[in-house]
């Protein structure tokens, strides 16, 4: 089973790829200088720590930020924990997926959250049905 640390060490990957992918596509920055705000992000990503509490059931941001890349075009931002409500809610109106459009911003979340919550708990082992016991 991969770790949620591996996980995102793997969507960080493949999130500079995309970023790269898109600096030969658009030769330059596209009018909302959107290119050069994703490699600002990327500069300041930090390595994910292998000593995450695992005994805490609220999600944390690594896994947040996993989760949002489910529903929303763009995950969220390594600083999305320091946005204001109003801030958070125009995040996610504007990257809403099309399974996601058309869904207030505080559903969006919840959908987020539960994701990261469940993902967490299989991490730690926990298992939302009953393995069937072999008497073999």
């Amino acid at each position: 089973m991969i770790s949620i640390q591996e996980q995102y060490k793997e969507l960080y990957e493949n999130f500079q790829s995309v970023v790269d992918h898109l600096k030969t596509v658009y030769e330059g920055d596209d009018p909302d200088n959107y290119l050069d705000q994703l490699q600002c992000q990327l500069d300041k990503a930090r390595p994910v720590s292998d000593e995450s509490d695992t005994t805490n059931t609220n999600p944390t941001s690594e896994e947040l930020i996993w989760a949002s890349g489910h529903f929303l075009t763009i995950p969220f931002p390594l600083n999305f924990r320091d946005f204001s409500d109003e801030e958070l809610d125009e995040y996610i109106d504007n990257h809403c997926t099309e399974s996601t459009e058309g869904y207030e911003p505080e559903d969006v979340f919840e959908k987020i959250d539960s994701l990261a919550y469940s993902m967490r708990a299989y991490n730690n082992g926990f298992r939302f049905w009953k393995e069937e016991i072999s008497n073999d």
